[in-house]
């Protein structure tokens, strides 16, 4: 019993802070691509990550 009320009141909140954090910190990283490398790549197609905003171009294979 103790250690689920370790996970919910210290474990699970900073993970979900940490989290958000990250997130803050990916889409920082998705702008500051898209400003400085998206504009000058040529169309290639597409291959999506967990979502649209996190595009990145991939060049086929054959």
């Amino acid at each position: 019993m103790a250690e689920l009320q370790q996970l919910q009141e210290f474990e699970i909140p900073t993970g979900r802070e940490a989290l958000r954090g990250n997130h803050s910190a990916l889409l920082r990283v998705a702008d500051y691509c898209e400003d400085n490398y998206v504009p000058g790549l040529p169309d290639f197609p597409c291959q999506y990550l967990s979502s649209p905003p996190f595009c990145l171009p991939v060049m086929s294979s054959d």
